[in-house]
């Protein structure tokens, strides 16, 4: 009996529809750009910002009210503090306070609590209502923060930190509408902090003499070893021609602060800093030219 001829195996689909004779060319990357269109007007954002901010110091300084009152209203068109805050630290979760800053400040404040208090507060744990059971219920850190952006910076460590959220122009529920320099100063330590925030808020101030001012004004909020956590942009310590970051942290010196930590990021310096004396007298920073050059900016702090 003849074999039957063996079928030939079905040939797969060919991906194209019709049938094409040209070779097919690679597909050429588009070239990658240094900044996607968010991050321009982010960039563009800030540095108008501090253009505006060097206008309005030298109108303060000349007592043009007028041009003053013009540059506060076009800063206040583009969002006032809050704009500029998000904008410098845009990309970090500021709600579970996993941003750039909280990242960095909050193992530290953990470690803190732990001097006062004792106990182990587990510095890798992500979720801080299982800290350790034998810390106080009530041992709470303090948290005074000055021009807070969204009043939900530290919710989630609320177990061991109680924070007190103040802004000029809130915008929030969660923070109080108040300006630092017109908060009652503290007549007994129950009503002083273990830690004062000024993020993003020493150079918004367009007035060299009210940044020491809040700095000395700092100082008298917080209890003895207590901490000032600063938030600076970057170019106010490593591109300005009144600043470095040496003189900066001697004006910290002079006010009764020790830097204990510090980080440099790509756009921001962070500065952790400890209560340790009164102010030094006789000590006084003016307004020197350190760095000089083209292409410098004009963040300055004076202390007379």
């Amino acid at each position: 009996m003849p074999k039957k001829p063996k079928k030939k195996p079905l040939l797969p689909l060919p991906l194209r529809t019709t049938p094409s004779s040209k070779p097919t060319k690679p597909t050429k990357k588009l070239p990658r750009t240094a900044t996607n269109p968010t991050q321009k007007a982010t960039q563009h954002l800030i540095s108008h910002y501090h253009t505006l901010n060097k206008r309005l110091s030298h109108c303060i300084s000349t007592n043009n009210t007028t041009e003053a009152d013009s540059i506060r209203a076009e800063m206040e068109a583009l969002g006032g503090l809050h704009a500029y805050q998000k904008a410098s630290l845009k990309g970090g979760n500021e709600r579970k306070g996993k941003g750039a800053c909280g990242t960095w400040v909050v193992p530290f404040l953990r470690a803190e609590r732990d001097r006062l208090w004792g106990g182990d507060s587990g510095e890798d744990e992500d979720d801080d209502r299982k800290a350790n059971s034998t810390i106080q219920p009530k041992a709470r850190l303090r948290l005074l923060d000055v021009g807070a952006v969204s009043g939900t910076t530290y919710s989630h460590h609320s177990t061991w930190l109680h924070p007190t959220y103040i802004d000029l122009n809130s915008q929030s529920p969660l923070i109080h509408k108040q300006d630092f320099f017109h908060r009652p100063l503290p007549t007994h330590p129950s009503e002083k902090f273990h830690i004062l925030c000024l993020s993003l808020v020493l150079n918004f101030l367009g007035d060299v003499r009210q940044r020491g001012a809040m700095l000395l004004r700092a100082h008298q909020f917080l209890l003895e070893n207590g901490l000032l956590f600063i938030v600076l942009p970057l170019p106010c310590v490593e591109n300005s021609r009144y600043m470095t970051n040496e003189r900066w942290k001697g004006i910290l010196g002079t006010v009764g602060f020790d830097v204990v930590e510090e980080k440099m990021t790509k756009r921001l310096a962070m500065y952790l800093c400890r209560k340790c004396r009164g102010r030094r007298k006789g000590d006084r920073w003016r307004k020197e030219e350190v760095r000089p050059g083209k292409g410098r900016n004009n963040f300055c702090v004076v202390l007379e």
